[in-house]
């Protein structure tokens, strides 16, 4: 969910370039057509509980497995199901070393969300144009979460980081970071651009793109998501074209990834 603090931005700077490998420049995910639709729709499902709330997270997942799976092959990758951990308040046990609160993809293999937000803001929506927004950003979340397991199936995960390990400067890796999650946002998009059955009304399709416009990370001193502009930009472009080609952040200049 957006948050309220007033965003700060801070200095841009000029990030040292590094030559990017070909699996992520110009893999073979990007050439792999169209999602086609494939009759998914939002689950009807309100999120008053932890139990709710995973079922309806669950249900998510199915349609995006459903969506997905196809263009994963057809780009020559093995395709596999997502699993998927929720809990509330704290960061389940997992390999990966993540702060308390916060929604994340690890090992390869597994989504994890903590739905303590979603089920506070529910809780605390008193119309319901207020439940529909958690609603749209719970669909958001997960499928921005889900890009990261088609990221990992298509060998992006890996390939960025073998590269940062390669190379040394903070700038350059936070740079790298975005590109991953702008990258991630804009795969997010590509699955409601190409199921448009997911949205209950126009209105909501309005608002899915004033939530993209939300979520930047100019008040995040490590800017690692990109700045609402750029998350904007992106993510209206996986919406508009529907197809993986659009979301290649690997060959954007810094400025579009800032």
């Amino acid at each position: 969910m957006p948050s309220a603090v007033t965003p700060t931005p801070s200095t841009s700077e000029t990030i040292k370039q590094v030559p990017q490998p070909a699996t992520l420049t110009r893999n073979r995910l990007y050439d792999a057509g169209p999602v086609a639709p494939s009759g998914c729709r939002e689950p009807a499902v309100q999120p008053s509980d932890l139990a709710a709330a995973e079922i309806f997270f669950q249900q998510a997942l199915a349609c995006l497995d459903r969506s997905w799976a196809p263009v994963v092959r057809r780009a020559g990758f093995a395709f596999r199901p997502a699993k998927l951990v929720v809990t509330v308040g704290e960061s389940p046990s997992s390999p990966c070393d993540v702060s308390d609160g916060r929604s994340f993809y690890c090992d390869g293999t597994t989504i994890y969300i903590d739905a303590h937000e979603v089920l506070a803001a529910f809780a605390e929506a008193e119309t319901a144009a207020d439940r529909s927004w958690v609603l749209t950003s719970m669909g958001f979340l997960i499928s921005h979460e889900y890009a990261h397991h088609l990221q990992e199936l298509a060998g992006i995960s890996t390939a960025q980081y073998l590269l940062l390990q390669k190379v040394s400067g903070v700038d350059f890796a936070f740079e790298e970071t975005r590109r991953h999650e702008l990258q991630a946002s804009c795969l997010a998009s590509v699955f409601f651009g190409a199921n448009s059955s997911w949205f209950p009304s126009a209105d909501r399709v309005s608002q899915q793109k004033r939530l993209v416009g939300l979520l930047g990370d100019e008040w995040d001193s490590e800017r690692t998501h990109g700045a609402s502009k750029n998350h904007a930009a992106w993510s209206m472009k996986g919406l508009d074209a529907a197809e993986p080609v659009a979301c290649n952040t690997y060959v954007a200049t810094s400025a579009l990834v800032s």
